[in-house]
């Protein structure tokens, strides 16, 4: 318990540098903010956080979703960063693109106005347990760059994208904890309610019960229907269900 409590407390102190970078930022350039997202349900949630945390704060912003965030399109994004100025904000990709964002846009462009929120592995780390390698790697970008790696949690079952985004709000202002139920629709996007009875651990655990606190969720036990079963099998094999012979029913 006492290593998960230190785990929180180290990356919401990076998600506070991250958010600290943002606001300097937006202040020294007077700029708005361009947030590009992954076409999925995290993405769009991420997008949608961060669209109202940056509404509440009356900062002009514009979302451009992408299918993916290919070096193409970096290259584009650094043509247009002098010109226009925004402050870019990446969510729900960036990390396995991170050296091409630091070649592309810090290096050839002299440009550091941009964030990463991101919760799949870094790029060119082929397993979470390259814990040398992910070390330096945030090490090297912990000024612009949140990722659970950093901090030993899994991104594929305990964080969503959608979930750093909300860290990044809640960081920015704690009224955006209202945000909390659409970063819990993000990790059921990417099928992280695998806890018992299908609900959340890690730092989904965390916004999960921000949710609840704020009477926003309301956890219910209930059937639990396959997405991929067909009704009647998805019936046959739940434990709280009486056997469909009893019930009279040959098949839905």
């Amino acid at each position: 318990m006492n290593d998960f409590k230190d785990k929180i407390e180290k990356f919401l102190e990076a998600v506070e540098i991250v958010t600290n970078s943002f606001i300097n930022g937006i202040k020294e350039k007077n700029s708005s903010v361009h947030i590009y997202t992954h076409l999925d349900a995290d993405g769009l949630s991420s997008g949608a956080i961060l669209g109202k945390a940056l509404y509440r704060e009356k900062i002009p912003f514009q979302i451009t979703v992408l299918r993916q965030l290919e070096k193409e399109e970096i290259i584009k994004i650094s043509k247009k960063v002098k010109e226009f100025n925004n402050f870019i904000i990446f969510s729900d990709f960036g990390s396995g693109q991170y050296f091409e964002l630091q070649n592309e846009l810090i290096l050839k462009e002299n440009f550091n106005l941009f964030i990463v929120l991101d919760h799949h592995l870094p790029q060119n780390v082929s397993s979470k347990e390259d814990i040398d390698l992910i070390k330096d790697i945030h090490k090297k970008t912990f000024q612009w760059h949140v990722n659970p790696y950093f901090f030993r949690f899994d991104g594929s079952l305990e964080i969503s994208g959608a979930g750093l985004s909300y860290f990044f709000a809640k960081s920015l202002n704690k009224k955006n904890i209202d945000l909390s139920p659409i970063a819990i629709i993000g990790a059921i996007g990417d099928i992280q309610n695998q806890g018992p009875n299908k609900t959340f651990f890690g730092l989904n655990s965390l916004i999960l019960e921000d949710a609840q606190n704020s009477g926003l969720v309301e956890i219910k036990n209930d059937l639990n229907f396959s997405s991929i079963k067909p009704l009647n099998e998805a019936l046959v094999i739940s434990r709280r269900v009486e056997p469909l012979s009893k019930l009279n029913i040959s098949a839905l």
